[in-house]
């Protein structure tokens, strides 16, 4: 249903304006008339809704956490579920991953962020509840560049045994294949595990500034689902060679297609980021030469600057990878010449040796 602006929404929610509408459920910014707030209300679509009755509501009052979007209610409106959050003033990761302008995001802060968004999500799993739909979008940031997990809308129950529930919603690009798998059939699972691979997939996505499948031009959520299921989804350091590998490693293991073989919970995953090991020069992809194929910055502190540039030679079948201090010289052991095929290899290897 559309609500009209003026119209109350459970007799206590004035409508501002309406943010967004979508097949998951349209999205309100109302005043709560009882405080005088001004929040966020989305009312969930119920014919989306894999699971049974939404009896999550009252756990989701109760769920609060220094890095959740604060949830200011849950409940029923005329039989249809809706949540009211907080309103969020300072952005997305979605957002902020766009201004990179398809360059990805720094490591470190991705790192940061995950593992605050993990603070958020384990304290979900404390209460049972599965996410379901974590993503950029889904990730908001405070003034202070702090990380928020929000938008519970799609959040599952889970019962003390087997720990599986029924995924209530999904997005495609960073759902585990088991949700994927599951959706044809109606009751896509919802674990613990199935989090951490979004978790993952979110972090792989903000490093390497694409999903890790693409479904452009698939429309549809089966139609979605059904085309990410049947994809393989390319190492980390072939799509950002700049990332290290200790991060790669923890990155990919959290999105492994078999459950078993990822982390088993949310904060064994942060620890693993926060333990990697990290080497003085930090790498990032840049796009200062445009007609190139990629360029990366290379700092360390007190150290000269190293500008990594990845050309096509003049056969279309090689390529060359360079390297120079930010004054001009050439970087000694940073250049080399490579098969196209073995590029991102080729800007591996340098960037490990220069490193």
């Amino acid at each position: 249903m559309t609500i009209p602006i003026g119209q109350l929404i459970a007799n206590r929610y004035e409508v501002l304006a309406s943010l967004a509408s979508a097949a998951q459920g349209d999205v309100y910014r109302v005043r709560d008339t009882y405080e005088n707030a001004i929040c966020v209300l989305k009312l969930l679509n119920v014919a989306t809704l894999t699971a049974g009755l939404w009896d999550e509501a009252q756990i989701l009052r109760d769920l609060a956490d220094d890095h959740i979007l604060e949830i200011r209610n849950a409940d029923l409106y005329a039989g249809q579920p809706y949540i009211v959050t907080a309103l969020a003033e300072h952005g997305t990761l979605e957002t902020e991953l766009a201004a990179t302008n398809g360059l990805g995001l720094d490591v470190d802060q991705v790192i940061t962020w995950i593992r605050q968004a993990s603070m958020g999500v384990a304290r979900a799993h404390d209460k049972s509840l599965v996410h379901n739909d974590i993503k950029p979008a889904n990730l908001f940031l405070t003034a202070n560049k702090e990380c928020l997990v929000g938008d519970f809308g799609l959040a599952s129950r889970v019962p003390p045994l087997p720990m599986v529930g029924v995924a209530r919603g999904a997005t495609a690009e960073t759902a585990a294949p088991e949700v994927r798998a599951g959706w044809a059939t109606g009751v896509p699972p919802a674990a613990f595990t199935t989090d951490v691979y979004s978790l993952g997939a979110t972090a792989y996505w903000l490093l390497a500034a694409q999903p890790p499948v693409n479904l452009a031009g698939v429309n549809g959520t089966a139609a979605r689902m059904a085309a990410a299921a049947t994809q393989t989804t390319p190492r980390l350091r072939d799509v950002a060679p700049h990332v290290p590998a200790p991060v790669a490693s923890v990155v990919e293991r959290a999105i492994a297609v078999d459950p078993a073989n990822r982390y088993q919970t949310v904060a064994d995953f942060s620890a693993a980021l926060g333990s990697r090991s990290t080497k003085p020069r930090r790498w990032r992809r840049t796009n200062q030469h445009p007609g190139h194929l990629g360029c990366w910055v290379g700092e360390s502190p007190g150290k000269s600057t190293y500008i990594l540039c990845l050309e096509q030679c003049a056969t279309a079948k090689q390529c060359t990878v360079t390297t120079r201090h930010a004054t001009g010289a050439k970087v000694p052991k940073g250049s080399r010449v490579a098969p196209m095929r073995d590029a991102a290899q080729a800007v591996r290897a340098t960037i490990d040796r220069l490193s």
